[in-house]
C-alpha cells in the first residue's frame, strides 16, 4: 500500500493500480478520484505518481475527460490568463535587460 497526499486528499496509489488491472478505463479511475475529493490537478499527479501516465499526458487527458467536463470552461480560461500573465512577465524580463 502506498498512499501519498495529494493536495489534501490520500490516494493508495497501488489500489488505483488495482483499478486499471481490474479492467477500470480512465474515465472510471478519474470519477473514482474525484468522488474521493481529488481535484483535476490531484487527478493528474495521481496518474504521474501511480505510473499510469506521464504527467504531461495526464494533464491533456484530464483536462478533455468526460468526468471534468463541467470545469472544461474554467479551466480554460484560467490556463489562458496564466499564459498571458506568464508572457507578459517574460517581456518584463526583457525589458529589465
Amino acid at each position: 500500500m502506498r498512499v501519498e497526499d495529494f493536495f489534501g486528499v490520500d490516494v493508495d496509489l497501488d489500489e488505483v493500480l488495482r483499478w486499471k488491472e481490474q479492467g477500470a478505463d480512465i474515465e472510471t479511475i478519474l470519477l473514482g478520484l474525484r468522488n474521493m475529493g481529488c481535484s483535476m490537478v490531484a487527478c493528474m499527479s495521481v496518474f504521474d505518481a501511480s505510473g499510469l501516465m506521464p504527467l504531461s499526458k495526464a494533464k491533456i487527458v484530464v483536462h478533455n475527460s468526460r468526468t471534468w467536463r463541467d470545469q472544461y470552461p474554467e479551466n480554460t480560461a484560467f490556463q489562458e490568463d496564466l499564459g498571458d500573465i506568464l508572457d507578459r512577465m517574460d517581456d518584463d524580463d526583457r525589458d529589465v535587460k
